[in-house]
């Protein structure tokens, strides 16, 4: 996904590529959503978390290769110093469930953000209809590049991101599934060059 982006700036004629902290979040999130269950299930099995007989095919680089505490080493010297202290997966899952998480709203507070919202949405309606006259004044259809395509998403992205509105998860999840069918896209018309592309021949 950072190779993509690195390779739209270099056609886009950008010379450097920067990256702040939000675009990192979001690239490890997206990364994250492409782990599947049984890379998680490995790695905790790899770090001793689960029994053998709730084991799964280990993957390892080497095929010949079986997992054992020997074979890893760091994990082989930590038990040698601290011993097997045997914790269960439900303890290592249920470790934070006491911690608060997110504070309660007030009734005064859920009032207030209530009617502020309400007047923010009659803006929204009034802004609506202005932009739906700029639109319908429009003609022909325009051909919307890849490029648009993912300005128009970041300026969603950013929409909501700024919306004083609760914003459900499920609505950034959403952004999250088009960037990755712009991604498939985008791809999928690459063409290898050929040397004599480079050549007048």
């Amino acid at each position: 996904m950072l190779v993509l982006q690195i390779i739209e700036n270099i056609e886009e004629g950008k010379k450097e590529f920067n990256i702040n902290l939000l675009e990192a979040i979001r690239l490890i999130d997206r990364s994250w959503n492409k782990v599947t269950q049984t890379t998680i299930k490995n790695c905790f099995i790899h770090a001793g978390f689960l029994n053998r007989e709730n084991e799964i095919e280990v993957h390892s680089d080497s095929d010949n290769e079986e997992f054992t505490i020997e074979n890893n080493l760091p994990l082989a010297k930590y038990m040698k110093l601290f011993g097997d202290k045997s914790v269960t997966m439900k303890d290592y899952v249920e470790v934070d469930d006491a911690i608060i998480t997110n504070q309660l709203l007030t009734d005064t507070e859920i009032t207030c953000l209530a009617s502020t919202s309400m007047s923010e949405d009659k803006n929204i309606e009034s802004a609506s209809e202005e932009s739906d006259n700029d639109i319908a004044h429009q003609t022909g259809a325009d051909i919307v590049t890849i490029h648009r395509a993912r300005q128009s998403l970041e300026v969603m992205r950013t929409f909501f991101q700024n919306s004083k509105h609760t914003v459900a998860a499920g609505s950034l999840d959403l952004l999250t599934q088009i960037e990755n069918n712009m991604d498939e896209i985008s791809t999928f018309h690459i063409r290898q060059s050929k040397i004599t592309d480079f050549f007048n021949v």
